[in-house]
Order: C-alpha cells, then sequence, then structure tokens
C-alpha cells in the first residue's frame, strides 16, 4: 500500500489514427521506459496508458503506483511525431490523488502535456460561453460541486452561469 493517484478523462486524437499509427502507437501502451534506451526516457518506469474504446484517445489504464504521467505522455508525443509529424492530442485529464488536496489537471497545450491546478480552469473560464455538457462536467467534476454518477435529468438542471459563478468567487472555494 502507499500513496495512489487515479486518473479521468481521455486525451482525444487530433486526428483519426490510421492503421500504421495505432500499430505504433500500441508499441508503448503498458511498456516499461527502462526496457527501452532508444525512447531516452529510461529514468520513467511503466506506461500506464490504453486506448480508449472506441479507438478515439488514450486514457490511464488504472494500474496501481502511476507516476510521471505527463512525461509518459510527452514521450509518446514525442516519438509518435518522428513517425508521423502530424500527431497530435488534446484534451485533459484529472488527477485525483489520496488527499482531497491534491488534484490537478494534465492537459495539452502548445503540442506538450503540462500539469496545471485549478486556476487552468479559471483562466479558460467565460461567462458569455455556452459550455457543452462534456466541459460543464469536466468542470464540476474537479470543483467537486457535483458527483460523477449523475442522470440526464440532473445534468440538464446545472446551471452554467452559476457553476462559473461559484468557481470564479473565492470566498465560495
Amino acid at each position: 500500500m502507499g500513496y495512489d493517484t487515479q486518473f479521468d478523462g481521455i486525451l482525444k486524437f487530433k486526428n483519426e489514427l490510421t492503421i500504421p499509427q495505432l500499430t505504433k502507437i500500441r508499441t508503448f501502451l503498458g511498456e516499461d521506459c527502462r526496457e527501452h534506451p532508444e525512447w531516452g526516457k529510461t529514468n520513467l518506469t511503466y506506461i500506464d496508458l490504453e486506448l480508449s474504446k472506441d479507438y478515439s484517445g488514450l486514457e490511464w489504464d488504472g494500474s496501481e503506483k502511476t507516476y510521471d504521467l505527463k512525461d509518459k505522455i510527452n514521450l509518446i508525443i514525442t516519438e509518435m511525431k518522428k513517425s508521423f509529424p502530424d500527431f497530435e492530442l488534446e484534451g485533459h485529464l484529472l488527477a485525483q490523488g489520496d488527499s482531497i488536496e491534491d488534484r490537478y489537471y494534465i492537459s495539452i497545450e502548445n503540442g506538450l502535456a503540462i500539469e496545471s491546478d485549478e486556476s487552468y480552469f479559471y483562466r479558460s473560464c467565460d461567462v458569455n460561453k455556452k459550455y457543452t455538457e462534456e466541459e460543464l462536467i469536466e468542470f464540476a467534476k474537479f470543483c467537486q460541486i457535483i458527483n460523477l454518477g449523475l442522470n440526464e435529468k440532473e445534468i440538464e438542471s446545472v446551471n452554467h452561469y452559476s457553476l462559473i459563478e461559484i468557481w470564479k468567487n473565492p470566498k465560495l472555494k
């Protein structure tokens, strides 16, 4: 036993993968970086990612003791770009550690994975924008305003503007 971090979300492929790209990306998933000196990242361990069920992106595989996931994602991006320069990911993963205060996002910005805290959403909130259901759910999960088991009726009842105002008001955090 020890400290554990869970990851939620999918890093989507910006473009649908071709068969050669799909074949290549599978060579990284579940591999131990220490056994691949050609990748130049022998300080990293297992790549705890898998293809999403619909093959539209990468998601955490549920492994215990996932460390340095941002660096492993960047390794995949860098290695894939060597053979496929147009390879790109987009989106983010929500990371939640055992401690409630230990939460952050791994987001794709400017073609690479970065770690960011809640300020990622604070910077990107726009009260004039109508958010998609997926964006709203991710935002709410991050703020821990709603639980993960919402049904459709509950999702429809969440007011976009109220959520953003709650988030931007430091007295309510």
